[in-house]
């Protein structure tokens, strides 16, 4: 069933509960809409294309691409998004130029090859979004994270986290493995 390959290309979509009607519409809708898109944006330069593919730079960073181009010299990493993608001036919002470069971060280390093109794809109206690559700042966003990482963990009591359950994560938007 068409429902069931979605699922397959798009793993996310399954851990939507099934009883809350609305969302599980919404976001069905918004793979099927994606799924048609893709397959009319099927680059032909394209040797591979990576959906949902996880990515990580060292113990640094981590994330899942939604969807990756690879072609033997190149990488472009596109990046579904159902929310705003524009500040109240007009500009992309910075946190989804500072997403996609780190991302590119990430490939650029697995891959050993250039990323040569960001794109937001706004679900809404498949408006493609081409996002600014800031390759030379690279550097000094992995020195951030590390300083940042050094300092949150020299900081804090991990005692003092709460234990996942069903009454501590029921008003939590992040929905990780271990609160299920």
């Amino acid at each position: 069933n068409e429902e069931d390959k979605i699922k397959i290309n798009y793993p996310t979509i399954s851990g939507i509960s099934f009883s809350d009607y609305d969302k599980m519409y919404e976001s069905m809708e918004t793979a099927f809409r994606i799924n048609a898109y893709s397959q009319s944006r099927t680059s032909t330069t394209a040797d591979s294309v990576k959906l949902e593919f996880p990515v990580g730079y060292k113990d640094l960073i981590y994330g899942t691409i939604d969807r990756l181009n690879i072609s033997q010299n190149e990488i472009e990493i596109i990046d579904y998004k159902s929310g705003e993608v524009f500040d109240e001036s007009g500009n992309i919002k910075n946190s989804i130029v500072l997403q996609l470069n780190l991302y590119a971060i990430c490939c650029e280390f697995s891959f050993n090859k250039p990323v040569s093109k960001l794109t937001v794809i706004r679900t809404k109206d498949l408006t493609e979004i081409d996002i600014p690559i800031i390759r030379e700042q690279y550097q000094e966003l992995v020195d951030e994270i590390s300083i940042f990482l050094n300092k949150l963990n020299s900081t804090t009591e991990f005692e003092s986290f709460q234990i996942p359950s069903e009454e501590s994560c029921a008003f939590c938007s992040c929905k990780h493995d271990a609160c299920n």
